[in-house]
This record gives structure tokens, C-alpha cells and sequence, in this order.
């Protein structure tokens, strides 16, 4: 149990965050033959079971599909590739706990992943989408095979943030941009350089905006409201950013229910967000009109207690 317990895989299912250990029954991974063999700490790296369990939103539904924690070669790669991998990353964050226990996965402390370079690993769609995952978790790791694109990691922060990997990634479930310091991805230049305007369009930071737990909690650290840029940008192409929206409007699911919602496209919506607001517990920090004469609000959490 302490080296399991260790695993952030089974810490996220154990604590049941969105989903967590809730569908384990159905899942039944507890009970093949398999998972009790293996060894429990390689198993604990398996992006598969990781982000099966802690998945939040998605968790093992594609696990079949992925089929990851049974491939060797993907038992067999080394740390510092795997760590790359959207696999592992999205393992690492999953649902609730997120990278909470990354020091006590040992993940930190592995000479390959300290020595990795962390501006090219903080771009990788696998491991941004691992921090938070969450609403998306693995969904696209497939399709996305972003960590390990050259192209991916050398492109610039700007055509970065519009990426569906970083944009899914920034928006996840709990944890949101509450590490994002720790990452040190604010403190990149290409970060701190791009354009917000066109990155706060993105759904990526909309929903990391509203990070954390619902959200805003976090944005004095991220520092984010307080860029002119930002506070400049139309309020109402903003808002009608699905993953903004739906972090706003998720509680603890997030983008779950944004298909059958589709409240970013819906006009009533942006109507009534003060409404929504007030009763999400949201309230306004800041009124600002915008360069096209628009009024931009800028909302925080308020903490009722």
C-alpha cells in the first residue's frame, strides 16, 4: 500500500476528485490478474492506469482504446521519453490530486526528468493536458501525439496556445494553472512574450483562468487579469470560449456537460452571465472598456464561508 499509495493513479481514485475510484467496480482493473502481478511501482508510471483512474471526466473510457498500460514497449521506454509522453502526463495529473503527489511518484526526484529541458517539456501537449486533466485527460492522446512532434515543440507560444493539447491541457478539472508557476511556464519568455489577446481567446487559458478548483481563485498568482492586454480583449468573444464557459459554468466536471449545454454559442448566455454568475458565487473585480468601446468584466470567486 505505500508504494501504491504513492501512485498518483490510485491517490486520484482513492479520493475520487470528479470520478475517481467511483467507477473502479466497473472498471475492475483491481481484479485482473495482470495488475496484481505487475510491479507496482513501473505500474504506477503506466499513463494507461494512471490516467484511467484518475481521469476526472473521462478516466478509463478510452483506456481500452489506448490500451497503454499493457504494451511493452511502452513499459519499456525510458523515463525522460516517457515523461514527454502525453501518456505519463496525463497519468501524472489525472483528476483531483493533479501533480500534488508527483514528489511522492518519485518523478521529480529522476535524474532524467530534472535534467529534461523544462521550456520543451512545458510546451508538450501530453504533459499540459496531464496537469489538469480532468474534463479532457487522455481523450485526444492518440490523435494529438504532441510531446513527441518536433514541430509541436518548436512552434511558437502564440499557434501553441491555440492548441487543442495545451488549450485541453490548461483547462482540466481541479487543478487548472494552480501550478503553472511550479511548471515554470510563466516564467518562460516565449510566454510572457506572446500575445494575450490572442491567447486569452483560447479555450486553454479561458479555463485556466477559471483553474483551480472553479477557477479565478488562482488569478492574482497567474497575474493574468492584470495584463493590459487582457483586460482589453472583447469580454464577449471571450466568454463565448467553450472552455471559459464551461469552466465557469462546470462546478467540479467542468467542460462535462458543454456539448449538450453548447452555452457558448447560445446568445441567452452571454445575456445573463452576471446572473450565473452571482449565483456560481462569482462576483466582479474590475469593469473595463475595451478599445472597441465594449465593457469588459473581469470576475474572481468570492469566498463565502
Amino acid at each position: 500500500m505505500s508504494a501504491y499509495g504513492r501512485s498518483a493513479g490510485f491517490n486520484a481514485a482513492m479520493v475520487g476528485g470528479t470520478l475517481g475510484m467511483e467507477n473502479v467496480g466497473a472498471m475492475q482493473l483491481a481484479h485482473q490478474q495482470p495488475f496484481r502481478e505487475q510491479n507496482m511501482s513501473a505500474y504506477g508510471r503506466s499513463a494507461g492506469f494512471n490516467a484511467a483512474m484518475v481521469g476526472g471526466t473521462l478516466g478509463m473510457e478510452n483506456v481500452g482504446a489506448m490500451q497503454l498500460a499493457h504494451q511493452q514497449p511502452f513499459r519499456e521506454q525510458n523515463m525522460s521519453a516517457y515523461g514527454r509522453s502525453a501518456g505519463f502526463n496525463a497519468a501524472m495529473v489525472g483528476g483531483t490530486l493533479g501533480m500534488e503527489n508527483v514528489g511522492a511518484m518519485q518523478l521529480a526526484h529522476q535524474q532524467p526528468f530534472r535534467e529534461q529541458n523544462m521550456s520543451a517539456y512545458g510546451r508538450s501537449a501530453g504533459f499540459n493536458a496531464a496537469m489538469v486533466g480532468g474534463t479532457l485527460g487522455m481523450e485526444n492522446v492518440g490523435a494529438m501525439q504532441l510531446a513527441h512532434q518536433q514541430p509541436f515543440r518548436e512552434q511558437n507560444m502564440s499557434a501553441y496556445g491555440r492548441s487543442a493539447g495545451f488549450n485541453a491541457a490548461m483547462v482540466g478539472g481541479t487543478l487548472g494553472m494552480e501550478n503553472v508557476a511550479a511548471m515554470q511556464l510563466a516564467h518562460q519568455q516565449p510566454f510572457r512574450e506572446q500575445n494575450m489577446s490572442a491567447y486569452g481567446r483560447s479555450a486553454g487559458f479561458n479555463a485556466a483562468m477559471v483553474g483551480g478548483t472553479l477557477g479565478m481563485e488562482n488569478v492574482g498568482a497567474m497575474q493574468l487579469a492584470h495584463q493590459q492586454p487582457f483586460r482589453e480583449q472583447n469580454m464577449s468573444a471571450y466568454g463565448r470560449s467553450a472552455g471559459f464557459n464551461a469552466a465557469m459554468v462546470g462546478g467540479t466536471l467542468g467542460m462535462e456537460n458543454v456539448a449538450a449545454m453548447q452555452l457558448a454559442h447560445q446568445q441567452p448566455f452571454r445575456e445573463q452571465v452576471l446572473v450565473f454568475l452571482h449565483l456560481k458565487r462569482w462576483v466582479p473585480c474590475g469593469v473595463f472598456r475595451n478599445s472597441r468601446g465594449s465593457i469588459d468584466v473581469i470576475f474572481t470567486l468570492s469566498v463565502i464561508v
